[in-house]
């Protein structure tokens, strides 16, 4: 039987049991969803006809990324506090400046792509270095560091946009 067809076969058997699996663990069935659809994207990475996971494989797969993903919610719970209390900073030899209001660095981060404020979390509160966030995230040490620098450019410019623009000032005559 093709790959395709075979990998068709276990989604249609085993999908629903892992979308029920995975609600009962998160509070938000669209949350269960993209973890379900998460675990049978790796499922279908990992996928061989001649040697077929078992249902206990896609439970386990759900499991770790459930895990992941109540890690990360309390990450960003501690992340925003931290921007709350103002005790973040961000300061690098990257160009960034400091951001005296960490309320502004929270409303920019906001407003990047869930992938750039990820790999800016990794750099800049979980301290890894490229090699480190490119195993994390499965990549290249080269994308890690294009990413992180590519980040880092649309934060720099979230911030200035949120800066209030300056009065132009006019000559006494």
């Amino acid at each position: 039987m093709p790959r395709k067809a075979a990998f068709s076969r276990v989604f249609v058997r085993h999908y629903g049991a892992i979308v029920r699996f995975v609600e009962r663990r998160v509070d938000d069935p669209e949350l269960a969803r993209d973890i379900a659809g998460e675990c049978f994207e790796i499922a279908w990475r990992k996928f061989d006809v001649d040697a077929p996971f078992g249902v206990a494989w896609l439970f386990r797969t759900a499991r770790n990324l459930t895990g992941n993903a109540y890690r990360r919610r309390t990450r960003d719970a501690s992340m925003s506090e931290e921007l709350h209390r103002g005790s973040v900073r961000v300061t690098a030899d990257d160009g960034l400046r400091e951001c005296d209001d960490a309320m502004d660095l929270a409303r920019a981060l906001a407003t990047l792509s869930w992938s750039d404020q990820e790999i800016l979390q990794l750099a800049y509160w979980d301290d890894l270095v490229a090699e480190e966030i490119a195993d994390v995230l499965g990549i290249t040490a080269g994308t890690a560091r294009t990413r992180l620098s590519r980040a880092r450019s649309r934060l720099r410019d979230a911030l200035e946009a949120s800066q209030p623009a300056h009065p132009k000032t006019r000559n006494a005559s």
